[in-house]
Parts: C-alpha cells; sequence; structure tokens
C-alpha cells in the first residue's frame, strides 16, 4: 500500500519570527549564540574599516548556506571564497563579528 504524505505550507513570516522569539525568550547558550549570528548579518553602517567581503559575508554563508545559493537575496553572499578576517578591535560591530563567528564555528 501506498501512502501520500501531504505537503506541508511553509511557515509564514510571522510564524517563523515566533519560532526564533520563543528560542530567544528560553534563554541559555544557543539563545544567546543565535542573537550573536543575528546580530552580525548586516554589517557596519559604514565599510570604512571592516570589508563586509571579510567580516559580514562569511557568516552569512556559514548561517544560510541554501540561501547562498540563489540568486535573489537582496544581500550580498558571494566574496570570491575569501575566508574571515575576524577583527580584533573591541568595537560594536567587531564584537558582533567576533562572536558569531565563535557561535558558527568560523573560528
Amino acid at each position: 500500500m501506498v501512502t501520500k504524505t501531504k505537503k506541508k505550507k511553509p511557515l509564514t513570516l510571522r510564524q517563523v519570527l515566533n519560532v526564533i522569539d520563543a528560542r530567544l525568550a528560553k534563554g541559555g547558550v544557543d539563545a544567546g549564540k543565535l542573537w550573536d549570528v543575528l546580530s552580525a548579518l548586516r554589517g557596519p553602517d559604514e565599510d570604512v574599516k571592516h570589508n563586509k567581503d571579510t567580516t559580514t559575508v562569511p557568516i552569512r554563508l556559514a548561517a544560510f548556506p541554501k540561501t547562498a545559493r540563489l540568486s535573489w537575496p537582496p544581500a550580498q553572499f558571494t566574496n570570491g571564497d575569501r575566508p574571515i578576517e575576524v577583527p580584533d578591535t573591541d568595537g560594536h560591530f567587531e564584537r558582533h563579528i567576533r562572536v558569531a563567528a565563535y557561535a558558527l564555528n568560523l573560528i
């Protein structure tokens, strides 16, 4: 006997945000790492000191490998396979990159 499985509907944006919110609200190490990664996805407002190719883009690639293979995201996902360069200063952006790289086992 062949059984058919129902195709699951994709989650709505609100449902995805609720999943993220619930995980963050639980707290703990994984919640902290999730927040660190989310905080590092955007990159610096001004790319004067840091190159997004070697900071933000490797975080995006590690966090969302399936998305990186697509052509639609309105964010840069390519960097010519350049490795991550974790800034060694203690600024706000630098901290986000450092802790996200650690959370994703990039360093």
